[in-house]
């Protein structure tokens, strides 16, 4: 597949043909010229497939280009690369059924998205013009639906007219009808049994059952992957059951994943639209969505972090004397995480809690035993005897003996 490159300032093509991995994308051959009348030349004799083309040149602008390319060469696909934003341009460029319209400086990870879904759509063109379209296999025809319509939710079409969308679909093979509005139902996993399963496996699975459940018609739109964990469903509005047959539906979907795979899913609603703002609509999904499976995430880290103090003071309680860097490792977090975690659930310092406890241990040995204060102090792992004696009058205003002249049971007895 050959690409050409058009734009009159040399800085701008340099930067183009080097910035990105055209061969990486399925393109064989790339071309370059600086001038409309250059790149009239080599779409009349280099079999050029896709052209990227600046709007703003001498001698006559890109939009004049497409113009000619859409008289004479009307299989070429042209994406624009532009410093303006002017919607005159944007709106001429829709008119001679520009791929895409991106403005400088280009962003190279979008570029190359963009290029690559070119490429598949004049691959799928290639086929249906060599004849082999006929001859696709279900799995094939799946395949390019679902590219279509991935397409057409992202907005990739969003400066194509009806008419193009048309074209294009029927160069897939893909059923689309501009006049149907659909109601997009996203079903997306709040959360897995463990972090080793197979997300491609359970994807195929997910897709097979939404497309199963809701999709009567096979030519209506197959249930796509956004991204991962996140599945649309578009049901033809004519079609669309009641609230509650929707409702029960989706509910047999969650128990089923529930009880099969231990997957927990939840589902959203949204209005139905037609071609043209579907996208809107399942960008405003996906957002609810995410914050949605933010919360839980967020939710899911408070229960863990509450699990982990649970641990520490189970682990205190036993060992009264244990240090900060044993707990840690107890726990299997570095000492500053696992204190900064104990702090945000607590509002204490864990070195503060380890004196708490030790300090209650010693007044119950104090009033409960006959152990001396000194053997206190050493079974508590205070470094000597003086400053276990300082310590306690600090916190609580009498020296060891004191507190158990004041405090000491009258059967203490024990050792």
């Amino acid at each position: 597949m050959n690409l050409l490159l058009v734009d009159d300032e040399a800085f701008a093509l340099e930067a183009l043909q080097n910035a990105v991995d055209w061969h990486a994308l399925g393109i064989d051959q790339v071309f370059s010229c600086n001038n409309i009348t250059s790149a009239k030349e080599l779409c009349t004799h280099a079999d050029i497939h896709l052209m990227i083309c600046d709007i703003e040149m001498p001698n006559g602008t890109g939009i004049d280009l497409a113009h000619w390319i859409f008289e004479n060469h009307p299989d070429i696909l042209i994406l624009f690369l532009t410093c303006h934003s002017d919607f005159s341009y944007a709106r001429e460029a829709i008119q001679y059924h520009a791929f895409a319209y991106l403005l400088k400086p280009f962003d190279i990870e979008e570029l190359s998205n963009t290029v690559r879904d070119a490429v598949q759509q004049i691959n799928a063109s290639l086929k249906q013009k060599n004849g082999l379209q006929a001859s696709q296999k279900p799995a094939e025809r799946l395949l390019a639906a679902e590219h279509f319509w991935q397409q057409l939710v992202r907005g990739i079409y969003q400066n194509s007219d009806t008419d193009y969308l048309s074209w294009n679909a029927r160069q897939k093979g893909v059923f689309f009808d501009p006049s149907l509005r659909y109601v997009p139902i996203l079903f997306y996993i709040v959360s897995i049994p463990s972090p080793d399963t197979d997300l491609g496996i359970l994807s195929y699975c997910i897709k097979n059952a939404v497309n199963e459940l809701f999709l009567d018609n096979k030519n209506f739109p197959p249930a796509l992957e956004l991204e991962p964990r996140f599945f649309l469903a578009l049901l033809a509005e004519a079609s669309f059951p009641n609230p509650e047959q929707l409702q029960d539906k989706c509910n047999e979907l969650i128990a089923f994943f529930l009880r099969k795979f231990q997957i927990t899913l939840q589902v959203l609603t949204g209005n139905a639209a037609d071609h043209t703002t579907l996208p809107r609509q399942t960008s405003l999904l996906t957002s609810q969505a995410s914050a949605a499976l933010k919360n839980v995430e967020t939710a899911d880290e408070h229960e863990k972090s509450e699990q982990i103090v649970r641990k520490i003071m189970e682990l205190v309680k036993k060992d009264k004397t244990i240090t900060r860097e044993e707990l840690a490792g107890q726990v299997y977090l570095s000492p500053d995480y696992m204190a900064k975690i104990f702090k945000k659930e607590t509002g204490k310092k864990i070195s503060d809690y380890l004196s708490e406890v030790k300090l209650k241990e010693a007044k119950y040995r104090l009033s409960n035993t006959n152990q001396s204060i000194s053997q206190i102090a050493s079974a508590l792992s205070y470094s000597n005897f003086s400053y276990f004696s300082r310590m306690f009058k600090t916190e609580t205003g009498m020296s060891p003996g004191e507190y158990r002249k004041r405090y000491r049971k009258a059967d203490s007895t024990a050792n």
